[in-house]
């Protein structure tokens, strides 16, 4: 009965959990407030999103896992194997059926709450493109790391997308200023996050080269070779740390040294350590250590909210 829980990746869930949470709380409200607005989802209603976040995205782990079951017993230790062994396919099947459900329910219900019906497609749609992530875009040269890249944003775009204060604040003539500018720091926030979760993606393409290969995917490193894979994660991290260097030129004027700073050894540095590590290994066995490392400095970003709120 509990082997099903593994498969709901519980720390990620929790990282989610955070991510939200410090979004609504240190960095939307707090902006909000700046200008004499206030966040108008209530708290019980942020919660279901949430809750929404999280089935959509358990559910995503539960059908990514039943599809990999050939890879996964090439890339995985057999006792990491839940679907098929420890818990049958029916059950996982049905486990993914009753979560999507969940969060198709919830959905309807804010998109009421809110009167914005068009938000009642968004989880169908996500849900749709987690069944074929699985099925088959992932198994595609580029587009699967895209799209996880994209996924890996998304509990950002929620939290944004179901408060209403933002765009009334938008669509009001005297508070239109500053919608924009709040989106814009979002979507550079963004932005970074969609590019180290790019990085996780390149980087798992090579952890699970052997499975890939066996199963016939057309990835990164089986197109074009792991030299090519690597010199994509470097190009990705120079972008990244350009795109850095302007938030901390920004910190520099205003003398907000601290998140310069944590920006620099949280976030800089373990992008360099990753690089080297990269360079260093052709085992696949080794990749899964530059994967922990992309994997903290998500960890780090999602503290990055909090340092920005406190010391900026």
């Amino acid at each position: 009965m509990f082997s099903i829980f593994k498969l709901f990746r519980i720390r990620n869930l929790v990282l989610i959990v955070l991510l939200q949470y410090f979004l609504r709380e240190y960095f939307i409200s707090p902006m909000l407030n700046s200008f004499g607005l206030a966040l108008e989802l209530s708290n019980l209603h942020f919660y279901l999103v949430l809750l929404m976040t999280l089935c959509i995205t358990t559910a995503g782990y539960v059908i990514n896992d039943y599809f990999d079951l050939k890879r996964d017993y090439i890339n995985r230790d057999p006792k990491d194997i839940i679907v098929g062994k420890q818990i049958s396919r029916r059950m996982a099947m049905a486990t993914h059926f009753v979560l999507s459900a969940i969060g198709v329910i919830i959905g309807l219900y804010l998109s009421f709450i809110l009167h914005v019906w068009v938000l009642a497609l968004l989880p169908i749609f996500v849900i749709g493109l987690l069944w074929f992530y699985s099925t088959e875009y992932k198994r595609q040269f580029i587009i699967g790391n895209i799209i996880l890249a994209f996924l890996g944003v998304l509990p950002i775009l929620l939290t944004v997308l179901y408060e209403p204060a933002l765009f009334k604040a938008y669509l009001s003539v005297e508070y239109r200023a500053i919608a924009i500018l709040i989106f814009k720091v979002i979507l550079f926030f963004t932005a970074i996050a969609f590019g180290i979760n790019l990085l996780y993606a390149l980087v798992k393409d090579l952890q699970d080269l052997p499975g890939d290969e066996a199963t016939n995917c057309r990835t990164l490193p089986i197109v074009a070779g792991e030299m090519a894979s690597k010199y994509t994660f470097s190009i990705v991290t120079v972008m990244l740390i350009f795109a850095l260097f302007y938030i901390q030129n920004m910190q520099y004027l205003n003398q907000a040294y601290v998140p310069l700073m944590y920006i620099v050894f949280a976030i800089e540095v373990p992008l360099v350590i990753a690089n080297i590590m990269l360079y260093l290994t052709n085992k696949v066995e080794k990749y899964r250590y530059v994967s922990f490392v992309v994997s903290v400095i998500m960890i780090f970003g999602i503290g990055s909210i909090l340092v920005l709120n406190f010391f900026a």
